[in-house]
């Protein structure tokens, strides 16, 4: 009986269909019971919120937050980001409801994005993993924390552009993956240090277009302010988290330690450990698979860099899912199940 329903094309179908209604329904039913209680959102939303309003005012964001920088931490993301939170101030103004409803049915549509693509990654793959994927995916408590709770679309955005160029990458579609590498690039600075990587593994002939591709998407993404003030959307976009200030609440419980210290010498010695890593990570594990590898750097980056936001435990989620699940040896269940 077990085998049957394993193998039949229209319960299989059911099956997904079911855990992607679970997956969403769920967030949804989660949204609604945190307003009946006091609902903690993230500060950043008010950020986004803010920055798309002045965005839409003409103001240059960028500037605003090297003004305010680190005493009052505003929109330190690239423009990838800035526009997500125009398009979600514009629907919430033209439906009418509030922008934080808007930002969490974002984040849980970049939510169910993740899982299709943890489903693409795992198409060659036996069913029972394409299940345990789709389940992982959904219905892990980082993100969805992250979506009903903190609600902070801007990270699941980022984490399903990243997934979804390395989805590109392995299936050797390497013009599409460096777009979309592009569009990533212009969402957030963590896919900044995957890039030598993710360069290396394009087929050689193909690297210098692909390259051109990369820059092109992620100049496109970043206009105006990457033609109009380069050096300033670069600086608050990209440097600034160099010179980050390790805040008490979010500080990394190990390696932040050392910034109980705040002194220039000590910032260099984190700063020098955090590279020292991701240095050791590219010597050991170029020849990984994508999934693998991004899963690696995220992992690095939460341990060792000495601030640990909540989101940032979302960044190895998808990429540990895969993985692991692609790692599995096939005589751990059943022929039958596969």
């Amino acid at each position: 009986m077990l085998a049957w329903l394993a193998m039949h094309r229209s319960f299989r179908l059911f099956l997904i269909v079911a855990i992607f209604a679970a997956g969403i329904g769920s967030r949804l039913a989660g949204a609604y019971f945190a307003r009946l209680g006091t609902y903690l959102f993230s500060e950043d939303l008010i950020v986004l919120h803010d920055a798309a309003q002045f965005a839409l005012e003409g103001k240059d964001v960028y500037a605003i937050t090297l003004q305010t920088w680190p005493i009052n931490q505003f929109l330190a993301y690239p423009a990838g980001i800035l526009w997500m939170s125009v398009g979600m101030l514009e629907l919430s103004s033209f439906t009418g409801i509030s922008f934080l409803y808007t930002a969490q049915s974002f984040a849980t549509a970049f939510d169910t994005t993740i899982a299709i693509l943890v489903l693409m990654a795992l198409r060659s793959e036996p069913f029972y993993r394409k299940i345990m994927g789709l389940l992982l995916a959904f219905f892990n408590p980082f993100l969805f924390w992250n979506t009903v709770y903190a609600v902070k679309p801007e990270d699941t955005f980022m984490l399903a552009l990243t997934l979804g160029a390395l989805c590109l990458l392995e299936m050797s579609k390497f013009g599409k993956a460096s777009v979309v590498m592009g569009v990533a690039l212009a969402s957030k600075p963590f896919p900044v240090l995957l890039l030598p990587y993710f360069v290396y593994r394009i087929a050689a002939g193909r690297r210098k277009r692909c390259i051109l591709y990369l820059a092109a998407a992620f100049a496109t993404a970043s206009l105006p302010y990457i033609v109009t003030e380069p050096v300033s959307y670069l600086t608050a976009s990209f440097l600034v988290h160099v010179s980050r200030p390790a805040e008490s609440e979010i500080r990394n419980p190990f390696i932040g330690l050392l910034t109980l210290r705040p002194d220039l010498a000590t910032h260099i010695l984190v700063l020098a450990i955090l590279l020292a890593v991701i240095a050791l990570i590219y010597l050991e594990f170029s020849g990984v698979d994508s999934y693998t590898f991004t899963f690696l750097m995220a992992f690095a980056f939460v341990s060792f860099y000495w601030v640990a936001g909540q989101q940032y435990f979302t960044w190895f989620v998808p990429f540990v899912i895969v993985s692991v699940l692609k790692r599995m040896g096939h005589d751990q269940v059943s022929e039958s199940l596969r």
